[in-house]
């Protein structure tokens, strides 16, 4: 699952193999970084023979998590006999993600007149992913602007940008 900042759930399976029908007290151990957390700590009666109930792994997935493995374990216990007790392990795999965000200006409130000195405005360029990235900047304008990067890119594109960080580029534009 993608570092992005979205909510991911998983489906988990509990099984009631007994001959009685049975709760089950849940646990989950995982990396704190993924946000792991179950939809509910307990499961609703089971019945017994082999029935069973899904149960959602919650996980966070925040920017900028490491790609990597990383394990997770879900635990149920019986709560009729403690000493009943299986888990399951899974692996989440978090690739390489990327994600770019542009600062927005709002230039509202201010006035423009054509044939006067060129303005320049800065904006920050972020890398919300979690890897080294550059970005590639277009600049795209109505007619009658003129508008052309001053400063913090070259041949089009920034320079690779850590992750969770950012880097400024610097435009000037005039009016025809």
């Amino acid at each position: 699952a993608p570092a992005d900042g979205n909510k991911r759930s998983m489906s988990v399976t509990i099984r009631n193999d007994g001959n009685a029908a049975e709760i089950f007290d849940l646990s989950i151990s995982a990396d704190w970084r993924i946000g792991a957390n179950l939809a509910t700590d307990v499961t609703e009666p089971i019945e017994p023979f082999g029935q069973e109930v899904e149960i959602m792994v919650i996980m966070d997935m925040p920017e900028g998590l490491e790609p990597e493995y990383y394990p997770i374990t879900v635990t149920a216990t019986s709560q009729t006999d403690s000493t009943y007790t299986a888990s399951g392990q899974y692996t989440l795999e978090v690739p390489t993600t990327y994600i770019v965000e542009v600062e927005d200006k709002d230039l509202s409130g201010q006035s423009f007149s054509a044939g006067v000195e060129s303005r320049t405005m800065k904006f920050e360029v972020f890398n919300h992913g979690n890897a080294m990235d550059a970005f590639n900047i277009d600049l795209s304008m109505d007619e009658g602007m003129v508008a052309e990067v001053s400063n913090g890119v070259t041949d089009g594109r920034t320079i690779f940008i850590s992750p969770q960080t950012s880097t400024n580029v610097t435009i000037s534009y005039s009016f025809d």
